[in-house]
């Protein structure tokens, strides 16, 4: 959620955020190569054994990183200091 200053406050909890969905939702276009998109020109693109292999190892990133939240990412005193946060949810039930 957008703070009020321009910052950042968590919907969620960090360990509910995944990693991967952050990556997907905050980086536009994640086609490797230009045969990934709609206008794909390439006069190799019916026949190209590359595109699966590329596609492949996308999807196998983004996997890894779905294995991943944020809270894994934080150390102790990010933890600390989240603790005392108030939750986005929390606020608006006030």
């Amino acid at each position: 959620m957008r703070g009020k200053g321009g910052g950042l406050r968590l919907g969620r909890k960090p360990a509910e955020i995944g990693v991967g969905d952050v990556v997907r939702r905050m980086e536009r276009g994640m086609e490797l190569v230009e045969c990934f998109g709609s206008s794909c020109s390439c006069i190799l693109d019916p026949s190209c054994k590359l595109k699966a292999a590329l596609a492949d190892a996308l999807g196998a990133f983004l996997k890894v990183l779905d294995g991943v939240s944020l809270a894994d990412l934080i150390g102790r005193s990010e933890h600390a200091v989240l603790r005392f946060l108030p939750q986005s949810s929390d606020l608006t039930r006030k």
